[in-house]
């Protein structure tokens, strides 16, 4: 080969040495292609919808599933019970009440504010409004503890609430955003991102209820840490949805 590579004029041996080789050819295509092809098919979307905007829209469910892991499943609920009602006899019957009330006032708010949302094209503000509030009462659930069942009763009725209503207006932009073709791709895309962001807040969550004592926290500071940790990334997932997504229809 080294021989084969020797043969010929000075010039001949130049334009050998550059040209490319076919595996160095096929490389730069294949990486070329790589980045013309969208990550989202527009053929899966609406005319107009822009690939970010699914990727915003599918961001809020991977916001709102920490407070559905933390606060009502792994966390907050098991605290509630043992620790803000003393584990009194009646501590699980007074959470489930508490739930019922915040899904009861969800299924009487949830109609009206969808019927008027829809009417006035007003989806994004009405979720907006809802997320705030799901976050805020989710914050203040740090500041419950032993003794205080009135506050993080109140609390949790108000963010699971808003989380209920939130969740609904969130999955009425679906039919916006994607033809009825693709509605179950786009929402399950939104549905596995979900799920990455309950495992998120849930995996910081747990280091902190597990590990936060070891640094002179006591456990109470640590179930706040919690709420705090949920709060946050609650905020900084859904904020893509109101900077990017668009509301298209009234």
């Amino acid at each position: 080969r080294v021989g084969s590579a020797l043969r010929g004029t000075p010039g001949e041996r130049s334009r050998r040495r550059l040209q490319p080789s076919k595996s160095g050819t096929q490389r730069a295509r294949t990486l070329a292609d790589a980045r013309e092809k969208p990550y989202v098919k527009a053929e899966l979307l609406k005319p107009g919808v822009r690939p970010r905007e699914v990727w915003a829209w599918a961001a809020f469910d991977f916001a709102n599933s920490g407070y559905t892991t933390v606060v009502l499943t792994a966390v907050f609920n098991a605290y509630f019970v043992s620790v803000v009602a003393g584990d009194a006899d009646w501590a699980t019957f007074v959470w489930t009440c508490v739930i019922a009330l915040s899904n009861a006032a969800s299924l009487l708010a949830m109609p009206v504010i969808g019927a008027v949302a829809d009417a006035r094209a007003e989806k994004k503000k009405w979720l907006f409004a809802m997320t705030v509030l799901c976050i805020v009462a989710t914050a203040g659930l740090a500041f419950a503890g032993p003794g205080t069942i009135v506050w993080a009763s109140l609390m949790i009725v108000l963010s699971n609430l808003a989380y209920n209503v939130g969740e609904t207006l969130n999955s009425a932009f679906l039919p916006e955003i994607a033809p009825e073709s693709s509605l179950g791709k786009v929402s399950g895309w939104g549905w596995a991102f979900g799920y990455c962001g309950g495992l998120v807040t849930l995996g910081a969550s747990l280091l902190v209820v597990t590990q936060g004592e070891s640094f002179g926290f006591t456990f109470d500071q640590c179930v706040a840490g919690t709420m705090l940790i949920t709060a946050f990334v609650f905020a900084l997932a859904s904020a893509p949805l109101f900077l990017w997504l668009k509301e298209r229809s009234a």
